[in-house]
């Protein structure tokens, strides 16, 4: 049973092509789909397209659009779908940022495949 995959759909975004690469092969393997974008507005587009997306986890410091405006139109778009956030920055300004922000989690860089195939617990606790 370890194999076994989440019947969810996760959109994945981060302006690093090497990490969204390695997200990518790693939530391939634990949920039925898996979409990628290299920003929030390639994530946000991919919504309005009506690619249907069960959960979102995404870089906060991206080009174009940040995580924290893909957050805000996410939830304008469709509250209900969760979003965690992958961040490196620890400071307290961007810590009380992300409590505003009301991500479903927060994962601190650098993270490990660990940190990436512990979502699913993340999911099933949803």
């Amino acid at each position: 049973m370890a194999n076994a995959k989440f019947e969810k759909v996760i959109l994945a975004v981060d302006d690093e092509a090497t990490v969204l690469k390695m997200m990518e092969h790693l939530l391939k393997r634990k949920f039925s789909g898996c979409y990628v974008a290299s920003n929030g507005k390639e994530a946000l587009n991919l919504l309005e397209k009506g690619v249907q997306i069960d959960f979102v986890i995404t870089d906060i410091s991206m080009p174009v659009m940040d995580g924290y405006e893909l957050r805000k139109k996410i939830f304008q778009f469709n509250p209900n779908i969760p979003v965690i956030a992958i961040t490196g920055h620890t400071d307290e300004e961007h810590l009380k940022k992300l409590e505003e922000y009301h991500f479903t989690k927060v994962f601190f860089k650098p993270f490990n495949k660990a940190d990436l195939e512990s979502i699913g617990e993340v999911i099933k606790n949803i």
